[in-house]
């Protein structure tokens, strides 16, 4: 009996735990959305100097959210909406620091892919 007992209780410990563990990966995938909502926002309303700043630290952006996150929501495609700024200071940044995404997505990204003709149509501009 002492063994049936036992054998019970870790059941019980391990369903626990179980259920724990996905809600706190269900917290955590609500707080990365909201998080990029709010980037998304940010990259459409923000100021050229603020988003310079994103820009710098979009690394650890993609870093947080996670690759399959940032292939799902195609936030390189969100971040290429500064291209179409008069700012050639903005538009100069998101030059420099478009190889750290394209390397932390890897050459099989087909969002890196995508990003190739924009990159090079806004050269031209």
């Amino acid at each position: 009996k002492f063994l049936d007992l036992t054998h019970a209780l870790k059941q019980k410990a391990a369903v626990a735990l179980d259920s724990k563990e996905s809600s706190y990966d269900k917290e955590l995938h609500t707080i990365k959305l909201t998080f990029l909502n709010m980037v998304v926002g940010f990259l459409a309303m923000g100021s050229s100097k603020a988003k310079i700043a994103l820009l710098k630290n979009f690394l650890h952006v993609c870093e947080f959210l996670g690759k399959a996150l940032v292939e799902e929501k195609e936030m390189l495609m969100h971040l290429t909406t500064v291209l179409n700024e008069p700012d050639w200071e903005l538009r100069a940044s998101m030059f420099r620091h478009v190889p750290k995404f394209s390397v932390f997505l890897g050459q099989e990204s087909l969002v890196v892919d995508s990003l190739l003709p924009i990159m090079t149509e806004a050269l031209y501009d």
